[in-house]
């Protein structure tokens, strides 16, 4: 499997997803009350934190998987659900699925790991650092960022659920282009770009033709990652996210 061969619909209708880098975290639980993901240091406290705060089932295969792996990616996934709690009704599982992606998002509210990549925690490093330092994905990307990515989809499954739509609009990204429209509208003037110029700031991934679901997705990433040094698209796109999921920036 070549690291870069991924699609935006695999043969399970509604897969989207992508790659990742890895960022180990070591928080001490003690007798502290679960309150975030990273202070949970067992698999069975992380199931009962997604469980208990989010109503998100950890699948119990997960435990298989490199554990620092997995919750760093849960992490991720977490820091755009704080910054958009009332998307995180989408979110229904953590699941196990080997397809051709590294992680990927299901119309049904599924983000998946892919256990040929989540069993070995400094592979994944390695491979999403390359990716990253080369511009595929957006700077100091990491598992964690990834995790983001993912979230980003599902804040388009609840941009779909808002306006009405159904599987069509997400196999099409309807919602996604029109988000990645009025950012676009709103900054080509000051910024003299193209669109695919700005995309291709974002990152490789971002610009690729055909993977328009991909922008968003790496945009949230970006400003997850990068905050105030995001690429100027990435910028755009989040205010507008903001706006459309009824979220004052912060």
């Amino acid at each position: 499997m070549h690291p870069r061969c991924r699609c935006t619909i695999s043969a399970v209708v509604g897969k989207v997803g992508r790659k990742v880098k890895g960022i180990t975290n070591g928080a001490q639980l003690g007798t502290r009350k679960l309150n975030d993901s990273a202070v949970a240091k067992t698999f069975s406290k992380l199931q009962t934190y997604w469980s208990e705060k989010y109503n998100v089932k950890v699948a119990d295969d997960l435990k298989y998987l490199n554990f620092n792996a997995v919750k760093t990616a849960t992490q991720g996934v977490e820091a755009v659900l704080k910054e958009f709690p009332a998307t995180s009704i989408y979110l229904k599982e953590f699941r196990v699925y080997a397809d051709e992606n590294i992680m990927s998002t299901s119309y049904g509210g599924q983000i998946s790991f892919n256990p040929n990549y989540f069993g070995d925690i400094e592979s994944l490093e390695g491979l999403a650092a390359k990716d990253a330092a080369s511009g595929f994905h957006p700077q100091n990307t990491g598992i964690l960022h990834y995790g983001a990515h993912e979230a980003g989809h599902i804040l388009e499954l609840a941009l779909i659920k808002k306006y009405g739509g159904d599987i069509d609009d997400w196999i099409n990204h309807t919602y996604v282009r029109r988000i990645v429209r009025a950012a676009y509208s709103a900054i080509k003037k000051s910024t003299g770009k193209n669109i695919y110029q700005l995309k291709k700031d974002i990152s490789e991934y971002a610009a690729a033709p055909l993977k328009i679901g991909e922008c968003l997705a790496e945009a949230v990433s970006d400003y997850i990652s990068n905050k105030d040094n995001a690429a100027t698209l990435s910028k755009e796109i989040w205010k507008v996210l903001k706006r459309e999921l009824n979220i004052d920036d912060r």
